[in-house]
């Protein structure tokens, strides 16, 4: 087995401390052998978040490995317009971090903001998202990385479809919600990064995954199946509010089910996220296994107990013809499922 869980550092979350020490008490109790967390930037004084450094050698010290993400929180503006700016850059993130375990490019690349300049939002940066650019700013990267490191490179965690603008009181208010959230569908976007030759500078696929258990599993095995790479389910996961589907019982019953099922097709599973959010609302306030005040959700302890057994769900053995859950169009409140299945199979 090998787990992981997503823990962010966003300086504007109160009580979101990744070197708390009740975080990593917690999680050692559990069979999660990996950390997923974003490469922070101090954009305020233009420096190197310290806790980059100090998380990294706390995880080690626990015996845990971390999974780094590149993305909009490492980068400030101006080391996004060109390929210079961006070597520059990331040449000094590694060299803060040479024994990262693990790098992901980006995250979630398929989604629109990063595919299509309007009036509203220029195209200002290398990172824009499309197939081409992504294949430059990845290029980019993992040439400063593998001048320091041997690390596993991952392509950024492929958004599964959501898009988060919903209706009557979970609408955003944001007239361009639509474009900033839509996204291509990822077996689209996959093929052209097979195509212009960007999953060969990877080592392993990201993948996002947030429907039923059998739809989850058809994914990862499409995604194998188009690459030829291992993949990596870098985030999966499910709300405890929200909805009548979303109660913390729901969620450590699909946590249960999911990972060891995930698990038996990927060489990584990360869990979204180990903590709710306090300054989230809806859906996307309570997808962590601990509330925002430490305390234990019912998905915890599943995620405990999957260290006890080592189960693979029956259901695998018809795994591609199962819908048990659908794909998520999330607006606040409201979530409306809808069968993957006319998204991805027969593509």
């Amino acid at each position: 087995m090998v787990y992981g869980i997503a823990l962010h550092h966003y300086p504007t979350e109160p009580g979101l401390d990744e070197m708390d020490p009740r975080f990593h008490d917690l999680i050692g109790a559990t069979p999660v052998q990996w950390y997923r967390t974003d490469y922070y930037w101090d954009k305020d004084d233009d420096l190197p978040h310290p806790n980059n450094r100090a998380f990294l050698d706390l995880a080690h010290a626990r015996g845990k490995k971390v999974l780094f993400i590149l993305d909009w929180w490492s980068f400030p503006y101006y080391a996004l317009v060109d390929e210079d700016a961006v070597r520059s850059h990331v040449r000094r993130i590694v060299q803060q971090l040479p024994d990262a375990d693990a790098w992901e490019i980006w995250n979630e690349p398929n989604i629109t903001v990063f595919q299509v300049a309007t009036e509203a939002v220029e195209r200002s940066n290398l990172m824009w998202g499309d197939p081409d650019d992504y294949l430059r700013f990845l290029r980019v990267c993992r040439e400063e990385i593998r001048k320091v490191s041997s690390a596993p490179i991952i392509s950024g965690g492929l958004s599964p479809g959501m898009t988060y603008c919903g209706s009557g009181d979970g609408q955003d208010p944001d007239p361009l919600c639509e474009y900033k959230y839509g996204s291509v569908i990822w077996p689209d976007y996959l093929r052209a990064l097979v195509d212009n030759g960007a999953i060969d500078l990877c080592d392993a696929v990201g993948l996002h995954v947030y429907m039923g258990v059998g739809d989850n599993v058809y994914a990862v095995q499409r995604a194998a199946a188009i690459t030829g790479k291992p993949v990596w389910v870098t985030e999966v996961g499910w709300p405890s509010c929200g909805g009548p589907t979303f109660s913390e019982e729901a969620q450590a019953a699909y946590l249960a089910e999911n990972l060891p099922a995930l698990n038996a097709q990927a060489a990584m599973v990360v869990w979204y996220c180990m903590t709710d959010y306090a300054t989230r609302v809806g859906t996307e306030a309570c997808f962590g296994v601990l509330g925002t005040d430490f305390h234990a959700k019912p998905a915890y302890i599943s995620l405990r107990d999957l260290g006890a057994v080592n189960v693979v769900p029956a259901l695998l053995a018809s795994a591609i013809v199962l819908s048990t859950g659908a794909f998520m169009l999330a607006g606040g409140d409201a979530m409306v499922m809808t069968g993957l299945a006319s998204l991805t199979r027969g593509l």
